[in-house]
């Protein structure tokens, strides 16, 4: 009988230790991102300035992104982003927040503002040097986001 219940006991162990589903993460900077969350920013000029208040900006609208083929088309068009020239830019307000989650529990916070249809984007790293986007890419990452938003 005891031989019994240690079988159970193990099987029941190994079943629990095999049951999360392993998130499989996208190569930037020497990390590995396993979410990118998109936090929407208020337009309103009544509201933007609450964006980035701690308590009030948890209201905001919050997507995430955690497939791999998504996760994948963010990282690639923030990596040539990144490869052009940045320059100087005054942000007001952006369309959404970007965090990455990377692996080893920390974060890279970026601002995104994907203007109007047919213009460049814009994207900030937070604290750091803003870039434009291609407009192609500014495209690809509107149609990501509205297919998340939905």
């Amino acid at each position: 009988m005891k031989k019994l219940w240690m079988i159970i006991l193990v099987t029941m162990t190994l079943a629990a230790c095999n049951s999360g589903e392993a998130i499989e993460g996208v190569s930037y900077e020497d990390k590995i991102v396993i979410e990118i969350t998109l936090h929407q920013n208020w337009q309103s000029n009544l509201f933007f300035r609450f964006n980035n208040t701690k308590f009030i900006s948890y209201l905001r609208t919050k997507s995430s992104v955690n497939d791999r083929e998504s996760m994948t088309l963010i990282i690639d068009v923030i990596k040539k982003t990144e490869d052009t020239t940045s320059f100087e830019f005054v942000l007001i307000n952006s369309d959404y927040d970007v965090v990455l989650a990377f692996d080893d529990e920390t974060t890279k916070k970026y601002a995104l503002t994907l203007n109007s249809e047919g213009e460049e984007g814009v994207l900030v790293v937070h604290g750091g040097s803003a870039f434009r986007i291609p407009v192609e890419e500014t495209n690809v990452l509107r149609e990501l986001i509205g297919s998340i938003d939905d």
